[in-house]
């Protein structure tokens, strides 16, 4: 996966380099697990990934994992977070989105106020956000990717 930060203002969080270091680091460290987790997916498929992250916390007041529509391989990742563990955590569960897209899973739908999970079409506005089978697939999978990153940061 190749992964660009998108600088957008002076409070930008990804101008400090640690920080993009440590984003890197998780992404690295996690890859192989992430094709044990989503084992519909393969490294060609992981490689192919284009993944844009912005700090959005002075634009909007929450997070996405978006795919660009002409570019199936290109993901646009927006994150409102506080602190360098937020971020991480949040980073994780950004990456089980963009696994979701990438095996099929979760796809957009005929327009932006829908989504596609599993072949089933959920419009946007009917279901509550803890409801949605895909946010529950992320939480779950995230949790368990985190523990691992953790375990795995910790030994080195």
């Amino acid at each position: 996966m190749d992964i660009v930060f998108v600088e957008h203002d002076d409070n930008d969080k990804f101008r400090d380099v640690r920080l993009r270091n440590k984003f890197s680091s998780v992404i690295n460290s996690l890859e192989s697990r992430l094709l044990a987790v989503y084992t519909e997916l393969n490294e060609s498929v992981l490689s192919a990934a284009r993944i844009s992250i912005m700090d959005a916390t002075s634009v909007i007041d929450c997070t996405c994992c978006t795919r660009n529509k002409n570019n199936k391989n290109l993901f646009f990742i927006k994150m409102v977070f506080s602190s360098s563990n937020d971020a991480v955590e949040m980073l994780i569960h950004k990456l089980c989105h963009v696994m979701q897209y990438l095996s099929g899973q979760l796809d957009a739908g005929s327009s932006e106020s829908e989504l596609t999970w599993k072949g089933e079409k959920f419009i946007l506005s009917d279901i509550e956000p803890h409801r949605m089978p895909w946010e529950r697939d992320a939480i779950l999978n995230a949790l368990t990717l985190h523990k691992y990153y953790m375990a795995s940061s910790s030994s080195t």
